[in-house]
């Protein structure tokens, strides 16, 4: 009777037959027609309750499902913008207060297309659609969005601390897959790193490679946060998962001769391994086939590098650091700064 059944993505989808060009593809349905194909059941139907998921947990299993998406805000610059462009289907970025991000789908035909983006954060409830990797959600009403609570902005304010700081870094001689960047808190709270970003100054670049963004990770009082490029080594070698997966050739991959940057969310150097600009080889900062820890006592972040803080192992020594190569895993510590002649963790 004029209903038509189409593969869409990785779901199905009802609508009508339209040739375009010889083809025949699936088109939406008039909807004064809508109740031509759709009739309720003789029997009351239950309430459909959206499945409660955080946005950088969502599942490829969970398309064309009904889900609410909780701690989520509209950015900034979309606030008290129009859902939707008229008669165009509009992108919108949804995001957590971790910096995860997904788009809103709103469609410009829509009864509330002319209604404002709200301020505020809150949940928002829709439709899952897309693939791993590309993930939207498309909502039904404008009540869908409720942003009770105040912008995450407001909720998770940005912070600078002198307890953050970069307490290991590794290239080990037997396995460079093995490299890894920790950073430490040695303060008594644990520490939001929204807005927090490292950076990698590879040889002499005067330019840092794109920034590693730390939102949505949170490191705790007297702990550490392990970084790396290639998780399956990595748990090869050290019998372990790190915390953080992070691009090759970034910040936790460095074959020594590299400067290191931990940035604050104000911009601000908070803690620095080398000197930007200047190739690491044959320098204070030369870890290659070797490793760089930080030294007893020091417990707080340095915006300047200072070589005394720094225990430097390499296989050319000078310059204050040690020609000893360093072997995976016997030579390295991921996960548990404890510096050379300090006993506890």
């Amino acid at each position: 009777m004029g209903l038509s059944l189409g593969k869409q993505e990785a779901g199905y989808a009802l609508g009508s037959r339209r040739d375009i060009f010889g083809n025949a593809v699936l088109d939406r349905l008039p909807a004064l027609a809508t109740l031509e194909h759709l009739y309720p059941a003789c029997d009351p139907g239950g309430q459909v309750l959206p499945r409660a998921v955080p946005v950088d947990s969502l599942r490829a299993e969970w398309v064309h499902t009904l889900l609410r998406l909780e701690d989520v805000e509209v950015p900034e610059s979309y606030v008290d913008s129009l859902f939707a462009e008229p008669g165009a289907e509009t992108l919108v970025p949804l995001e957590d207060c971790s910096g995860s991000r997904i788009d809103l789908v709103n469609s410009g035909y829509s009864e509330f297309q002319g209604e404002r983006l709200p301020a505020g954060s809150g949940s928002a409830t829709g439709i899952l659609l897309g693939e791993r990797g590309d993930f939207r959600l498309l909502i039904r009403s404008a009540s869908d969005l409720d942003f009770p609570n105040p912008s995450c902005a407001e909720r998770y304010p940005p912070v600078r601390s002198e307890r953050v700081l970069i307490s290991e870094l590794a290239d080990p001689d037997n396995e460079p897959d093995a490299r890894f960047l920790e950073l430490y808190n040695s303060g008594d709270e644990a520490v939001n790193l929204r807005g927090w970003r490292l950076l990698r100054y590879t040889n002499a670049n005067t330019e840092a490679g794109p920034p590693v963004d730390l939102g949505g990770l949170v490191i705790q009082a007297r702990a550490t946060l392990v970084f790396s490029a290639r998780p399956e080594t990595f748990q090869a070698v050290y019998g372990q998962a790190p915390d953080v997966v992070i691009r090759i050739n970034g910040p936790a991959d460095s074959n020594g001769d590299d400067t290191i940057v931990l940035v604050n969310p104000f911009g601000e150097v908070a803690d620095i391994f080398g000197l930007p600009g200047e190739d690491g080889s044959g320098t204070a900062h030369e870890f290659e086939d070797g490793g760089a820890i930080r030294r007893a006592g020091i417990e707080q972040s340095n915006p300047v590098f200072t070589p005394e803080e720094w225990q430097v192992y390499n296989d050319s020594g000078g310059n204050g650091t040690e020609n000893q190569p360093r072997q995976a895993p016997g030579d390295f510590t991921p996960g548990l700064h404890r510096p050379e002649g300090q006993s506890g963790a």
